[in-house]
């Protein structure tokens, strides 16, 4: 995953640096915006010397909420927040782990993900491209049958880049990992950790 997470800084990157025009300074307004999303999680339990990991994945939607600012030298600093449906979502039905051999019920509570983060980047004329890092939540997973909850809220970090169209017209791509938290399974000795890996292609207008 890191050489992928590499490849998409880089083609960012060369990007932005080729990109012409005048400098947009609509970077230092507040925005809206709304894009797709594709999402994959998982769910992976260890226990002792093994291992069983449930994935999910699918299409969902996020509207967004932000402001930023250009600072010293085109370095761009903002906040946002975002609320939507995620495609990773567990549905009540009896999934398949990776390796075929075993089953459980799972279910999300609601598809519904929220998260809020901060955005560092640079610059590049019409193209901004950025890091971003925060925290997500995401409904827990119950597995049906038992007592047991899942939590798959965690910290958050991507990566981005918004294109100008216009001065208040953008179109934004961007990747961000989710890494969640370790859980207690049914004992101590019951490990359960989840993680989620979004792309989102959007749009947004500058207020």
């Amino acid at each position: 995953m890191t050489k992928y997470i590499l490849s998409l800084f880089l083609t960012i990157f060369i990007v932005g640096q080729t990109i012409a025009g005048e400098k947009q300074r609509s970077f230092n307004r507040l925005y809206i915006g709304a894009g797709g999303t594709y999402s994959s999680g998982n769910i992976k339990s260890n226990h002792e010397n093994s291992s069983v990991t449930y994935n999910n994945r699918g299409i969902g939607a996020n509207i967004l909420f932000g402001c930023g600012m250009l600072i010293a030298y085109d370095i761009y600093i903002g906040g946002e927040v975002a609320i939507g449906l995620t495609g990773s979502h567990f549905k009540n039905k009896v999934y398949s782990s990776k390796d075929k051999k075993f089953q459980s019920n799972l279910k999300s509570n609601s598809p519904a993900t929220y998260n809020g983060v901060l955005h560092l980047g640079y610059a590049f004329n019409n193209f901004l491209a950025y890091t971003k890092m925060g925290y997500e939540y995401h409904s827990p997973v119950n597995v049906v049958g038992s007592d047991l909850s899942i939590n798959r809220k965690g910290f958050v970090l991507g990566l981005g880049g918004d294109y100008f169209v216009s001065n208040k017209l953008f179109i934004r791509t961007e990747y961000h990992h989710n890494f969640g938290t370790r859980n207690k399974g049914i004992n101590d000795d019951v490990k359960i950790s989840t993680n989620t890996h979004c792309v989102l292609i959007g749009v947004g207008y500058k207020i």
